[in-house]
């Protein structure tokens, strides 16, 4: 049985550095690098967001909390969303900040 995906969404403006977007997946993918914790997938565009999306190999919450630091380590954890689904085309749930309370989308 899949476990669930967690997505971590930045904002995109006119202003964005690609560049910068692409450092913080290098950066995810060498925090969980083949390891048994997690696989980052890649990413995509989105209307005004780029997301990226993590399969944790286990529980997810250990997965978040490592990609935690390495966006505080990015400078982008403040502007960051995290959220979980149970399947690809499921629902996401926000996970961080913790209270968010408007809808996550794709």
């Amino acid at each position: 049985m899949a476990q669930n995906q967690i997505i971590i969404q930045i904002p995109v403006t006119e202003s964005t550095d690609f560049d910068v977007l692409l450092h913080i997946e290098e950066t995810l993918f060498k925090a969980f690098p083949k390891s048994d914790f997690a696989v980052v997938e890649g990413h995509e565009f989105g209307d005004g967001r780029f997301n990226i999306f993590i399969d944790p190999k286990s529980a997810w919450e250990p997965v978040v909390e490592y990609a935690k630091v390495a966006l505080e380590l990015k400078g982008v954890l403040g502007e960051a969303l995290i959220a979980t689904r149970a399947a690809p085309g499921g629902r996401p749930v926000v996970v961080w900040p913790e209270g968010h309370a408007e809808d996550f989308r794709l």
